[in-house]
């Protein structure tokens, strides 16, 4: 009867929904009745899925914390790196906007002075841009006179700066010397000398010597190299050091003091009040050099902290999955640990047993994680003129450490199954 019926159900049903119940009826037929009957069905299924969830999120963690460590192995590369410049106890003002009329070279000489006066003062300069805040411009009119093809044009970045720059930033010379006051005091048409950096002297075809004395038209003014400074990282480490020209003259875009460390906020309200009384009407603003120079890291710090968050949120989604399929494990495996104990096993080699499939996973991971890691880091570097390179042993830290994490996720569990009284196990059904 029930067989009619069965067949019957079948004969009225839709082409598409006869395939669905030949399928559910297929499936059925390969189930094992007495493993139904003792709920052991599911028990006896495949781990397959459960294994590639954790391997998936296992790899995941191992790629978010390599690539962690690498970010901050690049930004304490950028920030320990030396410079050429020193940009420490450097106080940064910014130049006075108002009151330029007849009596402003007379009052910035008296600030001059005034911060002279001052014994935190240590050094003082006058200029047009600051390390880490670009040039004043740029121009491709730089030409050697004995240059074959006057038509040719090269591409320079022009800084104005006076005679104290240099000293007070720390910048070396390579050969040559610094401008003098009265070179710096000169009208703009009137100079004729300057400095350049050393990828301006290999740009127009000197070594750092040969390029002293020569004569070089700047924008059609023919002046004399009278020094070459040795390069340094103008705009950090993100840019190549770029061919600078060094333009003598007083001007007071920026205002820069080296002033020593202690007692700081003191000294700050003496030069606010020195350059209030010598440039009334401008707002006192002023920054810290090295502070300003490292904000353009800003982002990879960032970086940084994002990724060190989602590798920390991934590694705890990954040791919960990791902590159920250890439970899920050992209590598929109960009669035969207990058989296991019976026949003289030890705590550390059930526990071993228990473990070390996971410890395959923790390495499968690892291998599918290294190429990810290596091609993308390698990508993301490429954006910086001065990089550090992808070191192996990156990838067996983050391994370990995810190794050390993942055992001791599963150690509490296996020892739990391993100290199981084995009576306790042969008795379950």
């Amino acid at each position: 009867m029930r067989l009619s019926l069965l067949v019957l159900r079948f004969h009225f049903l839709s082409g598409r929904h006869r395939c669905l119940w030949f399928l559910y009826g297929f499936c059925l037929s390969g189930i094992n009745p007495l493993l139904s009957l003792k709920g052991g069905w599911l028990k006896s299924g495949k781990s397959w899925l459960r294994q590639s969830l954790v391997l998936f999120q296992f790899s995941i963690s191992i790629t978010l914390i390599a690539a962690t460590f690498i970010v901050y192995q690049q930004l304490h590369y950028m920030q320990r790196k030396n410079l050429g410049v020193t940009l420490q106890q450097r106080l940064v003002m910014q130049g006075p906007e108002v009151g330029r009329d007849s009596t402003f070279l007379t009052r910035t000489a008296g600030f001059r002075n005034a911060l002279s006066q001052l014994p935190f003062v240590t050094a003082f300069s006058s200029s047009g841009n600051v390390p880490g805040s670009g040039f004043n411009f740029s121009t491709e009119n730089v030409l050697r006179t004995d240059q074959s093809s006057p038509d040719q044009k090269t591409s320079f970045a022009v800084l104005i700066c006076d005679d104290q720059f240099f000293k007070t930033y720390g910048i070396s010379l390579a050969s040559g010397r610094s401008f003098t006051k009265s070179e710096t005091e000169k009208p703009w048409s009137d100079v004729h000398a300057f400095m350049v950096n050393e990828a301006t002297a290999a740009k127009l075809g000197y070594s750092p010597s040969a390029i002293l004395g020569k004569t070089v038209l700047f924008n059609g003014q023919a002046v004399e190299v009278v020094g070459v400074v040795k390069n340094y990282h103008h705009l950090g480490l993100k840019e190549a050091i770029q061919p600078i020209v060094y333009w003598p003259q007083q001007n007071t875009t920026y205002l820069t003091a080296e002033i020593s460390t202690d007692h700081v906020h003191e000294h700050i309200q003496q030069l606010k009040a020195a350059y209030e009384r010598y440039f009334p009407g401008n707002l006192f603003s002023f920054y810290f050099a090295d502070e300003h120079y490292n904000r353009q890291y800003q982002t990879e710090q960032q970086y940084s902290s994002l990724f060190t968050l989602a590798s920390g949120l991934s590694i705890f989604i990954a040791c919960l999955g990791l902590l159920g399929l250890a439970a899920f494990s050992a209590e598929q495996r109960t009669k035969e640990i207990g058989i296991r104990k019976v026949l003289g096993a030890s705590v550390l080699q059930i526990s071993t047993l228990l473990t070390r499939d996971y410890i395959k996973l923790v390495v499968i991971a690892l291998l599918i994680s290294i190429p990810l890691v290596w091609v993308t880091m390698d990508r993301w570097l490429e954006q910086f003129a001065y990089h550090i390179s992808v070191q192996w042993w990156v990838f067996a830290e983050a391994g370990l450490l995810t190794l050390l994490i993942a055992l001791g996720t599963v150690s509490y569990q296996s020892i739990r199954a391993a100290l199981t009284n084995p009576v306790r196990s042969l008795k379950s059904e």
